[in-house]
Protein backbone atom coordinates (compact mmCIF):
# COMPACT_ATOMS: atom_id res chain seq x y z
CA UNK A 1 0.00 0.00 0.00
CA UNK A 2 1.41 3.65 -0.84
CA UNK A 3 1.11 6.50 0.75
CA UNK A 4 -1.33 9.40 -1.09
CA UNK A 5 -0.89 12.87 -0.25
CA UNK A 6 -4.26 14.61 0.89
CA UNK A 7 -4.59 18.39 -0.13
CA UNK A 8 -5.96 19.51 3.71
CA UNK A 9 -6.97 22.88 2.74
CA UNK A 10 -9.07 21.42 -0.47
CA UNK A 11 -10.21 18.84 2.34
CA UNK A 12 -11.47 21.54 4.48
CA UNK A 13 -13.23 23.31 2.22
CA UNK A 14 -15.35 20.57 0.32
CA UNK A 15 -16.50 19.55 4.07
CA UNK A 16 -17.29 23.18 5.41
CA UNK A 17 -19.12 23.21 2.49
CA UNK A 18 -21.22 20.47 2.69
CA UNK A 19 -21.51 20.86 6.63
CA UNK A 20 -23.05 24.56 5.67
CA UNK A 21 -25.95 22.66 3.24
CA UNK A 22 -27.03 20.41 6.01
CA UNK A 23 -27.32 22.96 8.64
CA UNK A 24 -28.84 25.63 6.27
CA UNK A 25 -31.54 22.20 5.69
CA UNK A 26 -31.70 21.81 9.75
CA UNK A 27 -32.38 25.55 10.26
CA UNK A 28 -35.13 25.27 7.92
CA UNK A 29 -36.62 22.45 9.06
CA UNK A 30 -36.11 23.09 13.08
CA UNK A 31 -36.07 26.98 12.56
CA UNK A 32 -33.07 27.06 14.57
CA UNK A 33 -29.29 26.42 14.44
CA UNK A 34 -27.76 23.21 15.86
CA UNK A 35 -26.02 22.92 19.22
CA UNK A 36 -23.55 20.79 21.11
CA UNK A 37 -23.83 19.93 24.39
CA UNK A 38 -21.73 18.10 26.61
CA UNK A 39 -22.54 16.10 29.83
CA UNK A 40 -19.89 15.08 31.99
CA UNK A 41 -21.01 12.12 34.26
CA UNK A 42 -19.19 10.78 37.46
CA UNK A 43 -16.84 12.55 40.30
CA UNK A 44 -13.70 12.32 38.04
CA UNK A 45 -11.51 15.58 39.70
CA UNK A 46 -9.65 15.51 36.95
CA UNK A 47 -12.02 16.60 34.50
CA UNK A 48 -12.76 20.05 36.71
CA UNK A 49 -10.75 22.36 35.10
CA UNK A 50 -12.88 21.96 31.88
CA UNK A 51 -15.94 23.16 33.00
CA UNK A 52 -16.63 26.44 34.25
CA UNK A 53 -16.85 26.92 37.90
Amino acid sequence: MTAALIDGKAFAAGLRARIATRVAAFVGQAGRAPGLAVVLVGGRSGLGGLRPQ
